[in-house]
């Protein structure tokens, strides 16, 4: 089996022994091994021989692959339920826009700080209540603060929840069907202290709606691990001050990642067994 890992360090800690001997290599591989690296067909005529595209995601936006003979292995969020950094660093980026905290920043002082906010009474809605969602439920009650979440089949409507909510977290399917879920209709439905979070996808928002909407002062400010227009939308946050951007790193820590590769690595190993049975029968 030959693999070229597309992010090596995603992988760093994986255990592949499962698969027996592999040899790593860059060309004439049968399987590519990526996290959010984006693979397309330019990329399989690179490498007419592989079989396997593994991603340690649950989103598939990042792979526009059209070749039906090759399986794409990724995670089901249902496999998933044991990984909770997303949701951990949801959390984080709760707290820091109530605190006022730039947590690109270190401080040292207290002096300019502006003062924060209390997570206790506040109401969170959560737009998309899947394993993410219902991880913050819990641990945003624990707190004190109070829940109420909109998804396909349950919840309350989604105006409803855009009006009554002091933070907005965005956590529906990144499906392309969902593309600018959150438009300045939606914003203008917002309270005008309210936050807005975004850790799904960034084409899920008209991010230019979004701006205006902090700057028009209907919503307070967002905070934001992923983005669409990367350069617009870093260049507002270090003008205005009113929005934190994160690299995409809420599901990054040593122990996700171990058990992301770990699981795709041993789904891997059943498919291939999977065919070598259905070839010799």
């Amino acid at each position: 089996m030959i693999i070229n890992i597309l992010e090596p360090k995603v992988f760093a800690n994986a255990d592949w022994s499962i698969l027996g001997d592999v040899e790593f290599c860059e060309k004439n591989c049968e399987v590519l091994a990526t996290g959010l690296y984006p693979i397309a067909d330019d990329d399989l005529e690179k490498h007419p021989n592989v079989k396997y595209i593994l991603s340690t995601t649950t989103g598939m936006d990042h792979i526009s692959v059209k070749d039906k003979n090759v399986h794409i292995i990724s995670l089901n969020p249902s496999e998933v339920e044991s990984i909770s950094a997303s949701a951990e660093f949801t959390m984080l980026l709760i707290l820091s826009i109530l605190r006022r905290i730039d947590i690109g920043l270190l401080f040292t002082s207290r002096r300019g700080m502006e003062s924060g906010e209390d997570i206790r009474g506040k109401t969170i809605g959560i737009l998309g209540y899947g394993r993410i969602g219902q991880k913050i439920a819990k641990w945003v009650k624990s707190m004190e603060g109070n829940v109420i979440f909109h998804d396909k089949t349950c919840g309350v409507s989604k105006e409803e929840l855009l009006k009554q909510s002091d933070i907005v977290l965005l956590s529906i399917t990144c499906v392309p069907e969902n593309k600018h879920y959150m438009t300045i209709r939606e914003f203008n439905m917002m309270k005008p202290n309210s936050y807005f979070i975004n850790i799904s996808r960034g084409f899920l928002v008209n991010e230019p709606d979004l701006i205006n909407a902090i700057e028009s002062g209907k919503i307070k400010g967002a905070a934001l691990d992923v983005v669409d227009n990367e350069s617009l939308m870093r260049s507002y946050s270090y003008r205005s001050g009113k929005v934190i951007i994160t690299p995409h790193m809420a599901g990054y820590t040593v122990q996700s990642q171990k058990k992301a590769c770990d699981y795709v690595i041993k789904k891997l190993s059943e498919a291939i067994n999977n065919e070598k049975n259905s070839s010799c029968n």
